[in-house]
């Protein structure tokens, strides 16, 4: 048995996008006969998520499906925009460093990265009190804000692109998603043996949930006797949503076909405003479902999407094909 600390700032109840991949590892290695400390936010990632009892830096201490937890009151993100996120980012890189300082020494540590979220904790627990570490990068930064147009190839760049080899050379082992992100860590001058490739994890208890228990999202949202295109994710600037409502505008006269959209991000605001300006009957927006219920959504309707930019196709790996797969 080990005793391990997760440091991501998603968990659930919260609905980021990664909150379901770090519960479900942290429930899994709790079965597995390791105590596993968890170093999160509070939910926050919506308005209606948010509460506002938990006051920037507060740590809340609770426990659940055996996994401590260390929940941090995180201040609601109003809106996008690269200011707000390195805002946001700050907020939370300051508060798991405050949490640290509240439990005792790990013997290895996983950390969810880029190290705009997690950096002071790194330097803490790994630089300074030595821990071993497993650093977890969905999403290769900083060639991702590069490619997105956020960042420049200038003293900023280059200084993220530093830090950010140096935890990957200094971990035990670097996760990544997919081997197009292998490649690119790999590129950066990390030995092959050092990056793994950790695929999505599903649950197939809730893949194979009886059937008496499923939710027909077909039905519940009107759309019987509907072709239904269905994207649900982040809604962000990577993931093109809005080309997708251009193309529900153009195929606005058909009227079997309908557009739904599930999820939440810095562009669902303008998902919207398009939606209302161009009074698109054929498209429908809601907010993330329950994890238990994903696959429900997946089987209910008929064409599933996953789009992405194609300048970050290797920097990111859409975790939600996994899960349509799956289902």
């Amino acid at each position: 048995m080990k005793d391990i600390l997760v440091i991501t700032p998603y968990y659930e109840p919260d609905i980021g996008p990664s909150a379901p991949i770090f519960t479900m590892l942290c429930e899994a290695l709790v079965k597995r006969g390791h105590k596993v400390t968890c170093i999160t936010t509070r939910p926050h990632y919506t308005r209606e998520l948010h509460d506002g009892s938990g006051r920037f830096p507060g740590v809340e201490r609770t426990q659940m499906n055996g996994v401590e937890m260390l929940r941090i009151g995180m201040p609601f993100r109003r809106g996008g925009g690269v200011l707000n996120r390195l805002m946001h980012q700050t907020a939370f890189n300051i508060g798991a460093l405050l949490a640290s300082f509240r439990i005792r020494r790990p013997q290895s540590c996983i950390i969810d990265g880029p190290v705009l979220w997690s950096g002071l904790t790194w330097l803490y627990w790994c630089r300074f009190r030595t821990v071993e570490y497993l650093y977890n990068q969905h999403d290769i930064f900083p060639d991702v804000a590069w490619r997105l147009g956020w960042l420049s190839k200038g003293k900023i760049f280059k200084a993220w692109d530093f830090v950010e080899k140096t935890i990957y050379l200094g971990s035990k082992r670097v996760l990544v998603l997919g081997s197009s992100s292998k490649n690119l860590v790999v590129g950066k001058g990390v030995p092959t043996n050092k990056v793994d490739i950790f695929p999505v994890p599903v649950n197939f208890m809730d893949v194979d949930a009886e059937s008496a228990s499923r939710v027909d999202f077909r039905k519940k949202w009107g759309l019987e006797g509907r072709f239904v295109v269905f994207y649900g994710g982040n809604l962000g600037q990577s993931q093109r949503s809005l080309e997708l409502a251009e193309a529900a505008a153009t195929l606005r006269d058909h009227e079997r076909i309908h557009f739904v959209f599930v999820g939440e991000g810095d562009q669902k605001s303008t998902l919207e405003k398009y939606v209302k300006n161009e009074e698109l009957k054929n498209v429908s927006i809601f907010p993330f479902q329950e994890r238990r219920l994903i696959f429900d959504m997946y089987r209910s309707f008929d064409c599933g999407i996953v789009p992405l930019s194609p300048e970050i196709s290797g920097e990111i790996v859409p975790s939600k094909a996994v899960f349509m797969m799956a289902a």
